[in-house]
């Protein structure tokens, strides 16, 4: 498997108006919950308001790409998400999911600065299977 995953913007508080942070946002919502809803009978209620928008990449997995992308929509928001940083938990999670040993990924300076203009905590999470693909090599046959 390649490298996969996705950068998201979740905001998390109690009495949000997720509604109003949608479409405040402009981008619709991969995933909203109200405090007290039922996720599963394994997790149970929810003990907050909660609402993801999620950005997905095609092709190689980049997560610095994949977070201009976010980032990008997000700018023109910055004030509105100052102000609800003030009374919720507003952060990006970036999550990368990959089949290699050892991965690594480097973030840009205007990656960062961007992050750090929107007043935001950035998240990485890394899921590593740990497989190592070695390689095939024949034996060589001792000559008499």
């Amino acid at each position: 498997m390649p490298n996969s995953g996705y950068c998201s913007l979740i905001i998390k508080g109690d009495d949000l108006d997720l509604d109003l942070i949608a479409d405040t946002l402009k981008i619709t919502a991969s995933e909203k919950r109200k405090k007290g809803e039922i996720i599963n009978s394994v997790i149970g209620e929810i003990q907050y308001d909660f609402i993801r928008f999620d950005e997905k990449m095609s092709g190689k997995y980049n997560p610095d790409k994949t977070l201009i992308a976010l980032l990008n929509k997000l700018m023109d928001y910055e004030v509105f998400l100052k102000n609800l940083n003030a009374s919720a938990c507003v952060y990006i999670k970036c999550y990368v999911q990959s089949d290699y040993a050892q991965i690594g990924y480097m973030l840009s300076a205007m990656t960062l600065s961007k992050i750090a203009q929107l007043g935001i905590d950035l998240e990485l999470s890394i899921l590593s299977w740990g497989g190592v693909k070695k390689s095939k090599t024949k034996k060589k046959k001792k000559g008499k």
